[in-house]
């Protein structure tokens, strides 16, 4: 079974990121994920909030997000970073 992003899973919304490709802020917070959608393969992110979920690492591809200035994090159940 997929994991939910809100009422979406996160494999249906992997695949709809090349739709939103140009997206320069996203706002994931509160939707109780324990996994990462692949949002580093949004090349123009700048600002992404992935607050208020239960995500206990910050996978590595994360960090070569080149155009990404502010990363919320706050309120999850990080254990380690990149």
């Amino acid at each position: 079974m997929c994991a939910k992003v809100g009422e979406l899973c996160l494999c249906r919304f992997s695949i709809a990121l090349p739709k939103i490709a140009r997206v320069r802020s996203l706002t994931l917070s509160d939707n109780g994920m324990d996994r990462w959608p692949e949002v580093w393969r949004l090349e123009h992110l700048e600002h992404l909030d992935v607050s208020r979920n239960r995500l206990a690492a910050v996978p590595q591809e994360v960090g070569s997000m080149r155009s990404l200035r502010v990363l919320n994090l706050s309120d999850n159940r990080l254990e380690t970073l990149p």
